[in-house]
């Protein structure tokens, strides 16, 4: 059977993951023409269309994209939905069958509940199609864009998730063998579906962690970027079994020269590249030039792929655009003025840096305040920008009482909301073990192991009930919101509804079985729950949003449809921050093409009435502690 080749290509948010594993695509299929290649996205907040200037967006389905030198080289972006929805139209009577042997439910109570669409369905269709593509033999190489690097993990994570899940599809399959040995009978066992999916992920985990395969990860010249890498490296060592970083592209790396700024990010490439090489001394770290321009069409991309992969030099880009560049004014740093507001944009924009800046100019101007920063996203860099070590627990940051911030962990809120309940449960069964309550015991194994398994989707629920905590303070508190890139984003904004409808279906379910003490016990649960989540839709429609983004073709796109999906929603951004904006003339090549180029977006840009735009200039440095934050917030412009 012939080997299928799977590349990985893992980073922080804003690296350029999808130039990189396009770029990469792009290249080695120009180059090997008898091998079919498969390119594919795992973001929620896709974007290969855009980079490879297709007249539509890549569907679900794969569709053959044409190069300009030849080779096979096919794109799909996964459709969460469909993708779950596929999955459960297959399998949903053997799903049914062991959920039903293994629980208190009855059919009707289970089928709502299979199509209540909740969180994680994102890395779930993802794990489901790389099963599927990896049976099929249809490629030789599978090459993966994923999603910023807290939900990356999440989906690598969950191979073993899943057979935490299998072990307990199989202790519900063997209620009626436990039942019948204890009361005589015959009971059945449905194997064959746990059985099938066990082989799967097993050889699903064999093929991540193989020779064949690679896992490329891609960083950026800067500290929170290298930061981020470092932890990454460890959280894959750590997993079972151990997945290695096989190589390193460090892009967005400009050429020295007359250019201060350009100089002294060519420097910290260079120490960059020296840490990654100490991280990992048999790995090769390959440099992305950063010429100004961005990299798009197939033609660029191979251009930019033969560069970084095998060494043949890139021309810079002959066509600049000869937009000029609006005028702006001296305009004072926004205020959060209700109780709650969010950061929000797609990865590397700084939604961080804006979430701080914000936190920190409202403290200073209303000192009787107490005002809090709160990360939201799996892989947060809060801390970073403070410059103060942080957990869950709210700490006083830049030298403020009045300024508190952390970060979430999902997983303790999850372990912090089950551990309790799995107690209570244990002890409402404590007094059921003698006469006819073999049965009971056995519905509290099956509760105690459901709890045991972290779920998919769990950093977006909890951050909701975490965050309707934090927000259900006094008058005088604020809270910002720090929110994962764009598509998990969305997915935590709209968690809110789900999870009310969830568990109004939950409750119905319960209903029948209200005398029993283990019903009642998640009865009373799922009613606090679904309080504190009422308390957050509150909240949300009368919070402020601020979009961050910034002034690039990319990022651009991907920011218009984030806007019309927020206006959905009901959450219009009233403010857009458009960051690293190169407000100055230079002298530099790189930075007039640059500057160009978001002159060219800024042009098109389609505001909402009423909505405000900041000009945040390009800084010097990254905003690490209070000085720079300080300095960061005193000097932002407006644009009519």
């Amino acid at each position: 059977m012939p080997v299928v080749k799977l590349s990985l290509f893992l980073g922080k948010g804003g690296v350029g993951k999808t130039t990189v594993s396009s770029a990469y695509a792009v290249a080695h299929a120009s180059r090997n023409p008898r091998l079919r290649f498969a390119l594919l996205s795992s973001d929620p907040a896709h974007s290969l269309g855009d980079i490879f200037e297709e007249q539509y967006q890549f569907s679900d389905e794969f569709r053959p994209v044409r190069l300009p030198y030849g080779g096979s080289l096919r794109v799909a972006q996964i459709d969460a939905a469909k993708g779950l929805s596929d999955f459960l139209a297959e399998h949903r009577p053997e799903l049914l069958d062991l959920l039903q042997q293994g629980t208190l439910f009855d059919r009707q109570d289970l089928e709502p509940l299979l199509d209540s669409a909740l969180p994680g369905m994102a890395e779930i269709a993802a794990l489901l199609r790389l099963n599927d593509l990896l049976a099929s033999r249809e490629f030789d190489e599978i090459i993966v864009d994923t999603a910023p690097m807290g939900h990356t993990l999440r989906l690598l994570e969950l191979p073993q998730t899943f057979l935490h899940f299998l072990d307990f599809l199989e202790l519900a399959g063997s209620r009626d063998q436990v039942l019948a040995a204890t009361f005589g009978g015959s009971g059945r066992i449905r194997g064959k579906f746990v059985a099938q999916w066990r082989e799967n992920i097993t050889r699903l985990l064999q093929e991540l962690s193989s020779s064949a395969s690679q896992i490329v990860m891609v960083s950026s010249p800067e500290q929170f970027s290298l930061r981020e890498v470092e932890r990454s490296i460890s959280v894959l060592g750590a997993m079972q079994p151990a997945l290695a970083v096989t190589s390193f592209v460090l892009n967005r790396v400009p050429k020295g020269g007359v250019c201060s700024r350009c100089n002294s990010v060519a420097a910290m490439a260079a120490r960059v590249e020296a840490r990654l090489l100490r991280l990992l001394p048999d790995s090769k770290v390959r440099v992305g030039q950063d010429d100004g321009a961005p990299i798009m069409g197939a033609a660029q991309l191979k251009a930019f792929g033969d560069e970084v992969f095998y060494g043949k030099r890139r021309r810079a880009a002959a066509t600049v655009p000869r937009t000029p560049m609006p005028e702006f004014h001296r305009s004072a740093w926004p205020l959060l003025k209700g109780e709650i507001g969010f950061s929000i944009g797609k990865g590397g924009v700084g939604k961080t840096t804006m979430a701080a800046a914000v936190g920190f100019h409202t403290a200073e101007e209303h000192p009787q305040l107490m005002v809090s920063v709160c990360s939201a996203d799996p892989a947060p860099s809060l801390a970073e920008v403070f410059a103060k070590p942080m957990g869950e627990a709210r700490v006083p940051v830049a030298g403020r009482e009045n300024l508190l911030a952390c970060e979430l962990n999902a997983q303790q809120e999850f372990r912090r909301w089950a551990n309790p309940l799995q107690a209570r449960i244990e002890h409402a069964f404590h007094t059921e073990r003698r006469g006819l309550h073999v049965e009971l015991a056995f519905e509290k194994d099956l509760f105690a192991s459901i709890l045991d398994i972290v779920p998919p989707g769990v950093d977006e629920l909890f951050a909701v009930l975490r965050i309707a905590d934090l927000a259900a303070g006094k008058k005088e508190e604020r809270l910002i919101v720090d929110m994962a890139p764009t598509g998990h984003a969305l997915e935590l904004l709209r968690t809110p509804a789900r999870m009310l409808a969830w568990s109004r279906l939950l409750m119905k379910s319960l209903a029948p079985h209200r005398k029993l003490p283990l019903a009642q016990e998640i009865a009373v649960e799922i009613a606090s729950v679904s309080q504190r989540v009422r308390t957050l839709e509150e909240l949300l429609s009368a919070s402020q949003v601020w979009m961050v983004m910034l002034a690039e073709p990319l990022p651009d796109r991907e920011s218009s449809r984030l806007q019309s999906d927020l206006d959905a929603l009901g959450l219009s951004p009233g403010a857009v921050f458009m960051n690293r904006i190169l407000v100055r003339e230079s002298a530099c090549l790189r930075c007039r093409r640059a500057r160009a180029w978001q002159a060219k977006s800024l042009a098109g840009w389609q505001r909402r009435p009423g909505q405000r735009i900041y000009i945040v200039p390009e800084f010097p440095s990254e905003i690490v502690g209070a000085a720079r934050l300080k300095r960061f917030t005193r000097s932002i412009l407006e644009w009519h």
